[in-house]
């Protein structure tokens, strides 16, 4: 903002040589309304400071953010309008001080952009509230301070269904963000049928997963089937791998078909690598090897290789997740101490035309510098290290190549239509005359399992 001042500033000075006062008088008073709403650009929305209507953590202390049902901790954010189902949100702060942390609710539409809507129109209660519970760790060589709140609570309800952000922010000051999350409120409308099985072209049929499914809304009006019902269908729980903008193939008076042949489809991908480090006295089945120094621990994995090409194989995983565990202790929340986590990925050389990222909910699935590996010509691997709290984790290699935005899974993970994958389908509804897309269906299927 102060380089947007300076440069209207100069260019005032060199006005006033060329136009009347009257004038500068008037273009001085716009610059102080465009002062108050400023233009976003690109630099803006990646600083910090901006808030980011995504999952994003906003500082370097902060650690091992985790939001789900409570009592279902790998669960999709997601609960029922109205209902007894509450959110659990968990974190750490690597500094030892104490903190003043509060959260309030955003209201998005479809797109997960800011609805048109202001708080007293989908809030009940308080529009923030302070975040009460902490937790000091104990016998652990990374000192933190663990924080949890659950929600929604007397103090707070949203009172209408569909896309929210939960946004945590420092001293009662909505502008010190130091985490941003999705949540969904749903209000069940619609019923949704699914089914997922292999690609239905000949030449995806043993890489790629078809997500068929058909909308049932029996007495619900729908009036605008076209332009009043957004679909997304997400693989994994991953926001970078969705499908969104379907409209359906055929419309009868209760049912909406969306069987298409190619826009639902996805790649396949593997099951996720996998590493345990619920103890950091004994190696498991990854682990090459565990050393500690004066401040920290250290945990070197084995070094990956390309599943590109080979036999697919199954294996049980959590589909991307992570689970805090700590087997050194008695207390997973704050006992489980944290380790410099060390990854290699051997690959003949260094690709060009973008960057290898390490992906899942370790990275919350963020493709920048924290995530983002370097090539080591010396060796033959890509590696990076994350610092991470003990548990089980999932993993997986993608490739993101410059300019684009989906990343690129089979080429060191491979793709086949036999592995196992979670899929969520959600249905929002923006009628006519309405100022707000509301969640109305939701359908939650795996493709081997019966759904």
């Amino acid at each position: 903002m102060n380089l947007f001042k300076n440069k209207k500033s100069i260019l005032l000075k060199k006005m006033r040589f060329s136009i009347s006062f009257l004038f500068t008088m008037v273009f001085m008073a716009c610059m102080v309304k465009v002062a108050a709403r400023p233009v976003i650009s690109l630099d803006d929305y990646y600083d910090d400071n901006h808030i980011r209507y995504e999952n994003h953590i906003y500082r370097k202390e902060i650690k091992t953010v985790v939001l789900g049902r409570q009592g279902f901790e790998m669960s999709a954010p997601i609960i029922e309008l109205h209902s007894d189902q509450k959110l659990n949100l968990e974190f750490d702060d690597l500094q030892s001080q104490v903190k003043d942390y509060y959260y309030a609710y955003i209201h998005c539409d479809a797109n997960w952009k800011l609805s048109d809507l202001v708080e007293t129109q989908y809030l009940n209660g308080y529009s923030e509230d302070k975040i009460n519970s902490y937790s000091y760790s104990f016998n652990t060589l990374q000192k933190y301070i663990h924080y949890s709140v659950s929600f929604p609570n007397q103090n707070m309800e949203p009172t209408i269904s569909g896309n929210y952000i939960l946004l945590v922010f420092e001293d009662y000051n909505r502008e010190n963000i130091v985490l941003t999350q999705r949540f969904m409120i749903i209000d069940f409308k619609v019923d949704v049928k699914s089914r997922c099985h292999r690609a239905t072209l000949g030449s995806e049929r043993e890489s790629r997963q078809e997500v068929d499914f058909s909308i049932e809304h029996g007495g619900y009006p729908i009036s605008n089937p076209i332009g009043d019902i957004k679909v997304m269908i997400r693989q994994n729980n991953n926001w970078h791998m969705a499908i969104e903008g379907l409209k359906p193939l055929f419309i009868s008076e209760n049912e909406l078909d969306y069987n298409y042949d190619e826009e639902n489809v996805f790649d396949g991908g593997n099951e996720f690598r996998q590493f345990d480090i619920r103890s950091l006295r004994l190696r498991t089945e990854f682990v090459e090897a565990i050393s500690y120094d004066a401040s920290m621990n250290h945990v070197v994995l084995k070094t990956d290789q390309s599943k590109e090409g080979k036999v697919y194989f199954f294996e049980n995983d959590i589909n991307g997740k992570y689970a805090i565990r700590n087997t050194d202790g008695r207390n997973n929340t704050i006992e489980a101490d944290y380790a410099t986590v060390h990854f290699r990925l051997e690959y003949p050389n260094a690709l060009l035309n973008g960057n290898v990222y390490i992906s899942g909910d370790l990275t919350n699935y963020d493709y920048n510098e924290d995530s983002k590996m370097k090539y080591n010509a010396d060796e033959g691997v890509y590696e990076t290290d994350l610092y991470l709290k003990q548990g089980y984790y999932n993993y997986q290699y993608i490739f993101l190549k410059d300019g684009t935005s989906m990343p690129d899974i089979g080429l060191f993970e491979g793709n086949h239509a036999d592995t196992e994958n979670d899929y969520t389908i959600l249905v929002y509804h923006r009628p006519a005359g309405s100022r707000y897309d509301m969640l109305v269906g939701m359908k939650q299927l795996n493709s081997i399992k019966l759904n």
